[in-house]
């Protein structure tokens, strides 16, 4: 799916709902060159499938067009409220994040039905974003 919206401050988000099927994955990377941030959503109530998102982070971050730019990328822990919901924490040592030195990387915890916590993290992409931009430009 294919998302075009405005946030606040003339900050113009393109989003492509890439989903995290298998028959999808191979459609990813054909974003990668022109994408400025990256968000993976993580069902945070799903321990098996924590080992599955952190497999295609790593190859996404091996990925030629991804490896050698400092992109940004946005985990919303969705489902923080159930019980059996893992704790950011937790989610950051079970993906590896300790090791990702060399881009800025945000877990924020969500509920994609009430769209609490959505906010604090499309706020921090866009600092981020803005962040990459004025350094590119700084440096460019």
């Amino acid at each position: 799916m294919f998302y075009h919206f405005s946030i606040d401050q003339g900050v113009f988000f393109t989003a492509f709902d890439m989903s995290g099927a298998t028959r999808y994955r191979s459609l990813w990377e054909h974003q990668f060159k022109s994408c400025q941030g990256i968000v993976f959503v993580i069902d945070s109530s799903d321990r098996m499938r924590l080992v599955v998102v952190k497999d295609e982070l790593e190859l996404l971050l091996q990925h030629p067009d991804i490896a050698n730019r400092r992109v940004p990328i946005l985990f919303f822990a969705n489902k923080m409220d159930c019980t059996d919901a893992l704790s950011s924490v937790k989610i950051a040592a079970g993906l590896g994040l300790e090791k990702i030195k060399d881009k800025p990387w945000h877990i924020s915890s969500s509920n994609a039905l009430t769209g609490e916590g959505l906010q604090d993290g499309v706020q921090w992409m866009v600092h981020q974003i803005r962040e990459c931009v004025a350094s590119s430009k700084d440096n460019g």
